[in-house]
């Protein structure tokens, strides 16, 4: 079955303090929206649509259109509204769609691979990736029924108290049927503590109408998402290590890993050494 994506990114990100987009802000060298592009089409995403809104010329100059495609967000009204402008785009698309946020750098192919899976498997219109917080605040609480399914997922800001202590938790990551989701996103409500259209929501519907909807838990560090540049140091340290094992274990010896910077592009042949105090950039 054929499988799109679409990637929001058409936030400021106020917080990096900067004029250039968050998600073009680089992680170990590429900027944040390509390294989830990458992953989508690790994971088997042949269409895939970019959200853009602030800077959005800058976003499509920098990730060019050998393999997006762009729909403008003119107004940020939630992420369910975002979504919704890739209609035109994906109308006539039968298949999935996995739906990410540009900002979540660690995000693999082999994790998205193992969402799409666990959605067909479950023969879902729904799924959403999950995982368990080490600290939950600030996240979407995810709720089950007694079968399991899960029913809707809590913002932080609309939670109860004991909602709030609900430690599996939203990732923002979901695999849709693609035109269900297009059907359902005019139909959510903005009635909520931000007056914005929630993609989360879509799940809820879902769930209300009878449908399939699905979780799967995930690892917790692939959904670190980046809001400042402390956090975006952070994302480039992991990466940077994940690219550095994966080398060692190819048969490349790292000397010392901890003043070692290899970028994602590099290709390095089996024995080499890489000594300490290097950086080798694509």
């Amino acid at each position: 079955m054929a499988l799109a994506g679409i990637i929001l990114a058409a936030g400021k990100g106020t917080r990096m303090k900067s004029d250039l987009p968050k998600v073009l802000h680089l992680c170990n060298g590429l900027p944040m929206a390509e390294l989830v592009g990458r992953a989508l089409r690790a994971a088997g995403v042949t269409d895939c649509v970019v959200i853009v809104g602030h800077g959005s010329d800058q976003v499509k100059a920098t990730l060019g259109d050998k393999h997006y495609r762009y729909a403008e967000q003119a107004e940020q009204l939630g992420t369910g509204h975002a979504a919704l402008m890739a209609n035109e785009a994906l109308k006539d698309f039968d298949g999935d769609v996995i739906v990410t946020a540009g900002d979540t750098p660690l995000l693999s192919g082999e994790a998205l691979e193992r969402l799409v899976s666990a959605h067909r498997d479950a023969h879902a219109i729904c799924t959403v990736a999950s995982f368990y917080a080490s600290d939950p605040k600030g996240y979407g609480r995810v709720k089950r029924n007694g079968d399991g399914k899960p029913t809707h997922i809590v913002e932080e800001k609309d939670a109860t108290p004991d909602e709030k202590t609900i430690l599996e938790v939203n990732s923002g990551v979901y695999c849709f049927d693609c035109q269900a989701l297009f059907a359902i996103l005019p139909t959510l409500s903005n009635q909520n503590s931000q007056g914005e259209y929630y993609l989360p929501d879509a799940l809820a519907a879902f769930a209300r109408n009878g449908k399939t909807t699905h979780a799967v838990v995930l690892e917790e560090e692939l959904f670190m998402g980046v809001n400042d540049r402390w956090q975006l140091a952070e994302a480039s340290r992991l990466l940077n290590q994940s690219i550095l094992r994966a080398h060692a274990e190819s048969g490349v010896t790292i000397v010392d890993p901890l003043s070692t910077w290899i970028s994602p592009e590099v290709e390095i042949g089996q024995d080499t050494v890489i000594e300490p105090m290097t950086s080798i950039t694509g």
